[in-house]
């Protein structure tokens, strides 16, 4: 007994109830709005550039003129 008051759905109620029902408050309430979209994972950071190559070393400036 309390399993068929239990498996029919509101919509099946409401049916076997007639237009009043759908007339009356006690329409079924609007569905929930839609959890927001979890938004996406930050990219990775890119790899920091690689530091510019250490000048060649001059002879001029090693050695000094005489």
């Amino acid at each position: 007994m309390w399993g068929e008051g239990t498996v029919q759905s509101p919509e099946w109620h409401y049916a076997r109830r007639g237009r009043l029902a759908s007339r009356s408050s006690l329409a079924p309430a609007p569905a929930p709005a839609p959890p927001p979209a979890l938004a996406p994972p930050p990219l990775p950071l890119p790899p920091p550039p690689p530091p510019p190559p250490p000048p060649p070393p001059s002879s001029s400036s090693s050695e000094s003129p005489s």
